[in-house]
């Protein structure tokens, strides 16, 4: 069959996509792509060429992408089919509001090649393990598909047909905080093992609840085949859980570390990691193998917190990993959300202390929301925060929820707080020169100047001005490439608006919370680049 995937909006890289890409093209269909800079073109191409179907998928976060590509093949009457976490955790809501002709539920490698093999042979569809669709007006959900038990049988990921080579020809430090380690980098996206073990409350696993890891021997045929090919120098590895095998994570880091040294250029990597499962030898060979950043889930200092959110760490943990991976020069990405139905004002008192101590280390700020078909999401709609299902995907995703055992009034004190000391302890510094592609500063950790190439220095809200927005009002997160801290570079009238907001956010003003309401609907609670 003839096969059109098309890239939503708001996607990273479409690790997901790529295997599906690969998966299709290996039981002999035709692909074609259209990536997510070029899906306002799905019109044109469907009027100039006819596919069987049209594929698109992604998360819920990326809705309003998805509907729009959605609608518009329909409206030129192509078959779509749908897949990823977004219909994998509201099959029949996603299903009936956006019309699609059929959904892959989970892991889509198997289930879109049976479908599509089950569709050429006038078989029924039924048949298919893990789909889902209309039939005269009733949902159709079949069994679930068993997860792939060996991962090491899936085909590598397609990335010529998603043309990631003319993507990292166009890549800038400045795209992203992991990016900023070169003044050119190339990222290339692993995946090397799937789902996690953990149930935290906030999270949702679209790929199954089982835990599978790939060989090491799979991960470096992928790696040392893309590396290469495309240059790459930097593997980012977007596994939720990497290290939970300490000898595996040792393999790892000392075959990439001797397939790199063999190439004419520096090649880094990072991961997400546990902070229960650390250690300092593991650290040492992460760091001595290229490892330049590790993401940990922090989300709290409160032992309370924690139990609640299912975390399974300590706080003593999280403390122990802030100082043992700076101190390898290794930096740290990691947030503390604030929200979790135990949230208490001592708890979030306990937090925001600990953080205030350990504001070097570059912590984010931010607040828990719940992600659809978590234990959170379903805790929200059984107490009657969340109203409507599709309301809140469609329109409501990242809006901040009381979920927590506080007042209102006592939950916008919390928001104040977070969003007070965001503005006044985050690491910042105002460059020593801005250029149109570059940026000089100096490290307010380590007092080194660096000069990042390339790199521009962007705002999030640079619409509303109409004279070089970038030199006015920006707040951009750093990566200092010598002590390898967190910081924000800013704007001396980014320093003065915050300083003023500050104020307005002062306990008196409190006394005028119902008119505040409005003021606090429109500040971000993300600081730019934050997970």
């Amino acid at each position: 069959m003839k096969m059109l995937i098309v890239v939503p909006q708001g996607a990273m890289e479409p690790v997901g996509i790529a295997y599906i890409v690969s998966s299709l093209k290996k039981a002999g269909h035709d692909v074609e792509c259209l990536n997510k800079s070029e899906n306002y073109r799905l019109r044109e191409v469907l009027t100039e060429e006819r596919f069987d179907f049209i594929a698109t998928g992604g998360l819920s976060s990326q809705y309003a992408g998805i509907k729009q590509i959605i609608s518009t093949a329909k409206k030129m009457g192509a078959k779509v089919i749908l897949g990823g976490g977004i219909v994998t955790c509201e099959p029949e809501l996603i299903v009936r509001t956006l019309g699609v002709d059929f959904a892959v539920i989970g892991e889509g490698e198997e289930t879109v090649v049976e479908l599509l093999s089950c569709i050429e042979s006038g078989g029924d569809v039924k048949s298919v393990a893990g789909i889902a669709f209309i039939e005269e007006g009733r949902f159709v959900l079949t069994d679930g598909r068993k997860p792939i038990a060996n991962l090491d049988s899936v085909p590598f990921p397609d990335w010529d047909v998603l043309e990631l080579g003319k993507q990292l020809d166009c890549m800038r430090p400045s795209d992203s905080y992991f990016n900023d380690i070169y003044d050119y980098p190339r990222v290339y996206p692993l995946i090397s093992s799937r789902s996690c073990p953990f149930l935290c409350t906030f999270c949702y696993h679209p790929l199954g609840q089982k835990y599978r890891k790939r060989s090491i021997d799979s991960i470096m045929d992928e790696l040392e085949a893309a590396i290469p090919k495309y240059r790459i120098n930097i593997v980012a590895i977007y596994d939720e859980l990497f290290a939970s095998d300490e000898k595996r994570l040792q393999e790892f880091c000392q075959r990439f570390r001797a397939f790199t040294s063999s190439l004419s250029w520096g090649v880094t990597w990072n991961c997400q990691m546990r902070v229960d499962k650390l250690t300092d030898n593991m650290l040492a060979s992460m760091k001595g193998s290229g490892c330049f950043m590790v993401s940990y889930g922090f989300e709290s200092y409160s032992q309370e917190v924690l139990k609640s959110m299912r975390k399974h760490i300590t706080p003593d943990q999280i403390h122990k990993a802030i100082h043992m991976t700076l101190d390898r020069g290794i930096s740290i990405q990691a947030n503390f959300i604030f929200g979790d139905v135990a949230e208490t004002n001592a708890t979030a008192s306990e937090t925001l202390a600990f953080w205030k101590e350990h504001s070097f280390a570059g912590i984010l700020l931010s607040f828990i929301f719940p992600c659809p078909d978590s234990y959170l999401y379903r805790y929200c709609i059984d107490k009657g925060i969340i109203k409507d299902r599709l309301h809140y995907i469609e329109k409501h995703f990242f809006d901040i929820y009381n979920m927590t055992q506080l007042s209102e009034e006592e939950f916008y004190r919390l928001r104040v707080a977070v969003v007070t000391a965001a503005l006044k302890y985050y690491p910042r510094t105002v460059p020593l020169a801005v250029g149109d592609d570059s940026v000089k500063v100096r490290c307010p950790h380590c007092s080194q100047i660096i000069e990042y190439r390339n790199f521009v220095i962007t705002d999030n809200n640079a619409a509303i001005y109409a004279f070089r927005p970038n030199r006015l009002l920006f707040n951009k997160m750093m990566y200092c490439r010598n002590c390898r801290h967190r910081f924000f570079a800013v704007s001396r009238v980014y320093q003065i608006y915050s300083k003023v907001l500050v104020r307005l956010l002062s306990p008196g003003f409190l006394r005028r919370y119902e008119k505040a309401k409005h003021l606090m609907s429109h500040i971000s609670f993300f600081d730019e680049g934050g997970d």
